[in-house]
């Protein structure tokens, strides 16, 4: 019994003894096995369980510990055949139920774990470690409260069971309670300090609750325990880009991957952080490489598809995201993403398709309600855009963006008043706001309140001033007031201007377009013509009309020009 009181190398000698004299002594070689197993000796345990079995073949508890030590060397599926021959020798061999149940856990089985923790449980319930495995094995099937209650049942018998409480913490964060996960792993910590995983996993529970400077201090601590930790560093750069802090989160990801080149999740959450810092072909690139090594990735799909829609890439954004849903045809994100990279083509009854399906999962996406009403506005659908829209915003009142869409919408409508109404109440949370400040001038202007809608355009930063967001606004408002020869230098100063967004595929057409009429550069049909040309101009058109409609009434050589441009487009 030596060896099992930790005294191995007095047992190795006394069992070494013992052979020595009785070469086929079965029982010796077996419990000399078990003590080099103890010893660390793997190889030389394995041979004298083996060399037991082979002048004892019936020998259940040889051959149950050679199928620990088979599991222990990573050899799972010659543990389980030793661990199974074992059961048939004897059924009430608990132990060899436990330690079958962990191979097939280990193996990727946990059903199967769950069975023979189950059995071992029947034939002996006080076993705490039994307990704890099948609370392990739950978790990773999904049923977390079953698992939380065999891990408390474990840590009734043992309060002092680390392990354990560690596995509770991770089973509660699963379930989505990372406050009870947190005082899980904390315990845990305090019981062994140098457990990286419950550090990094409470890492994880405080991500999960929103506090990602704690976050980082626990993958910082659980790294500076076992600084090759992929997984940690992993997890650190994702509570960094989640903060915000994209520079930090690529240079984590980046240093997972030097120390796992296959870590999928790695690359594909790199991926995000450079799409989200507006690098849209590095995005792409790590999207692909992760989506290389896992196809089934359904978010990568997903995300990169949202790269090609930022880059203006839609067509294959569509096909992104229709893989996605081929994988799951639920997955309202998708949809609503699909449906927007469908208006961005201009393909607005697909647009409002996908949207409306999106919606039909999550009634109350704000962002989807608000998508389906600028696709609906951009159909000319303006009564059931602004309807959309305040459902949006019914649901998220501080929805800026929906508020100035249907600011817009009521301009569409020929409601300037309601126009400048919502416009004014964006430009009043984001004085800032380039665009609103330009749309609510173009409220104010087909009001007819020209001096409001200049005020607005005055005094902006040089910079701001010079963009073509504003100075087609300024162009516009001096021809309806000063007539086409005063407003000539800023039509020119407006098509001559730099692209705000390389991606935008409307700008060029759109400046050709109003610059052509008012210049009178060419036929008006032919302008309005090369205009819906462009790739996804429908999307743009209701816009480009509300222009023409003023334009229409500048008088002289524009507005019939502006008018014949605008029964084109109808």
């Amino acid at each position: 019994m030596l060896n099992w009181h930790g005294w191995h190398e007095r047992a190795l000698a006394d069992f070494t003894a013992a052979l020595a004299l009785d070469p086929e002594y079965a029982w010796a070689l077996s419990r000399r096995g078990e003590a080099r197993q103890l010893a660390g000796l793997a190889e030389e345990a394995m041979a004298d369980f083996t060399a037991a079995l082979a002048l004892d073949p019936d020998d259940a508890w040889a051959l149950g510990s050679r199928g620990q030590a088979h599991r222990l060397a990573g050899r799972l599926e010659e543990a389980v055949a030793d661990l199974t021959a074992a059961v048939l020798l004897d059924p009430e061999y608990a132990w060899a139920l436990t330690q079958r149940g962990e191979a097939h856990r280990q193996a990727g089985r946990p059903a199967e774990a769950v069975a023979d923790f189950t059995a071992a449980l029947a034939l002996d319930p006080g076993d705490a470690w039994a307990l704890s495995s099948r609370g392990q094995a739950l978790r990773q099937t999904g049923r977390l409260d079953e698992a939380i209650a065999d891990l408390s049942a474990a840590l009734a018998l043992g309060p002092d069971n680390a392990w354990a409480l560690a596995e509770r913490g991770e089973a509660h964060r699963q379930a989505g309670r990372p406050e009870e996960a947190v005082a899980d792993f904390t315990a845990a910590v305090a019981l062994n300090p140098e457990n990286a995983w419950a550090l990094g996993s409470r890492g994880q529970a405080h991500r999960q609750a929103g506090r990602l400077d704690e976050a980082v201090e626990d993958f910082t601590a659980a790294l500076a325990l076992n600084p090759d930790y992929a997984w940690a560093v992993g997890e650190r750069g994702e509570a960094h880009r989640q903060a915000g802090r994209l520079d930090e989160a690529v240079e984590d990801f980046t240093a997972a991957l030097a120390l796992d080149p296959e870590y999928a999740w790695a690359l594909a959450e790199r991926g995000e952080a450079h799409r989200q810092a507006g690098r849209l072909e590095e995005a792409v690139a790590d999207l692909s490489a992760a989506l290389d090594l896992d196809p089934s990735d359904v978010w990568a799909l997903r995300a990169r598809g949202q790269a090609h829609r930022q880059a203006g890439r839609l067509d294959d954004a569509i096909a992104d995201l229709t893989a996605v849903l081929a994988f799951d045809p639920e997955y309202a994100w998708a949809l609503a993403l699909r449906g927007e990279a469908h208006r961005l083509a201009g393909d607005l009854e697909e647009a409002v398709a996908d949207l409306t399906a999106a919606l039909a999962l999550e009634p109350d996406d704000a962002w989807a309600l608000g998508s389906r009403g600028q696709a609906r506005r951009q159909a000319g659908e303006v009564e059931e855009a602004i309807a959309d829209l305040s459902a949006a915003l019914a649901r998220n009142p501080d929805y800026s963006w929906a508020l100035a869409e249907r600011g817009q919408a009521h301009r569409q409508a020929g409601r300037p008043e309601r126009a400048v109404a919502d416009l004014t109440a964006v430009l009043a949370l984001d004085p800032a706001d380039v665009a609103v400040r330009c749309a609510l001038a173009a409220a104010y202007r087909h009001d007819g309140r020209f001096e409001e809608a200049r005020v607005l355009l005055e005094g902006l930063e040089p910079e701001v001033a010079a963009s073509s967001t504003v100075l087609v606004e300024v162009a516009v408002l001096r021809l309806l007031t000063e007539g086409a020869a005063a407003a000539a230098q800023a039509w020119e100063a407006f098509v001559d201007c730099p692209y705000e967004d390389q991606h935008d595929p409307f700008e060029p057409g759109v400046r050709k377009l109003l610059y052509g009429l008012v210049a009178g550069d060419g036929d008006p049909g032919e302008l309005a013509r090369a205009f819906l040309a462009v790739p996804g101009a429908r999307a743009a058109r209701a816009d480009v009309c509300l222009y023409l409609d003023e334009l229409a009434r500048a008088g002289a050589q524009t507005g019939p020009r502006a008018e014949a441009a605008l029964r084109f487009l109808g």
